[in-house]
């Protein structure tokens, strides 16, 4: 059982591995794994510049072992919720994007970590569920508070009280996956995506995400205005502004 981190390329890109065979369920082990795992990442500072998450090419994740949980009582179950909260909290504020590569099924708690992530690529084979409610009980990890603001209340609502599968094409449609990609190809994609927005200034990308991380518009806003003010001072923007709008400038003088 791992929850680990791999480096890609010239280690910018990392990796975070579930491998918790045969569900990569999220256990009290898996998600203090994860946990470390998130700690090693931070602790490369500005050196990591995106992260993509992935399981293997059959699962993502199937959630919880909720018979386990079950079995333990009520204090255990509160107790795995509150810890697999913070570990998707903390997952979901990183400073460098995130993404879900996701082959195989994406059941559950699985997809509460899916939704924790910045953005999702998925196989056209793929289906989610949140189906909890089968069983009795509820998404716990923040899953419908993140699925509502990702499709809508009134279609997350109606997609946890049935605990029905959304297909592939339809969680495309919904905005629940941003990209849908051949079977075996989403972790290539991912790591693809992950080295463009890898290449764009670092403190931008953190600004953008800062940005994001609000659902309030004002608040959104007053985030903009300090981040351009930030940002627009740097010499590294001031250098990029100027080789961009130098051969326009040089064009036009010569028009003249």
């Amino acid at each position: 059982m791992t929850g680990r981190v791999a480096w890609v390329g010239d280690g910018r890109i990392a990796e975070l591995i579930l491998s918790n065979p045969p569900r990569n369920a999220l256990t009290e082990a898996m998600l203090e794994q994860v946990e470390r795992a998130l700690t090693e990442i931070e602790s490369e500072g500005e050196r990591v510049r995106a992260l993509v998450v992935r399981g293997d090419e059959t699962v993502f994740s199937g959630g919880a072992d909720i018979a386990r949980v079950a079995a333990q009582g009520p204090a255990a179950a509160r107790n795995l919720a509150l810890r697999g909260q913070r570990v998707l909290n903390r997952l979901e504020q990183l400073s460098i994007p995130t993404i879900a590569a996701i082959e195989g099924d994406c059941f559950g708690g699985g997809l509460e970590l899916a939704l924790a992530c910045h953005l999702r690529i998925a196989s056209r084979r793929v289906q989610f569920a949140l189906p909890e409610i089968t069983l009795g009980i509820v998404p716990a990890l923040g899953g419908t508070a993140r699925l509502a603001q990702l499709v809508g209340r009134a279609r997350a609502r109606e997609i946890v009280l049935t605990g029905r599968r959304v297909r592939a094409s339809e969680a495309a449609e919904l905005g629940l996956v941003h990209e849908l990609v051949e079977p075996g190809d989403a972790i290539a994609r991912a790591r693809k995506l992950a080295r463009r927005i890898a290449a764009k200034p670092p403190a931008a990308v953190s600004a953008v995400l800062h940005c994001f991380a609000t659902q309030d518009v004002t608040e959104a806003r007053r985030r903009e205005l300090d981040a351009i003010e930030k940002l627009i001072d740097s010499s590294g923007a001031a250098q990029r502004i100027d080789a961009l709008t130098a051969p326009a400038v040089g064009a036009g003088a010569r028009r003249a």
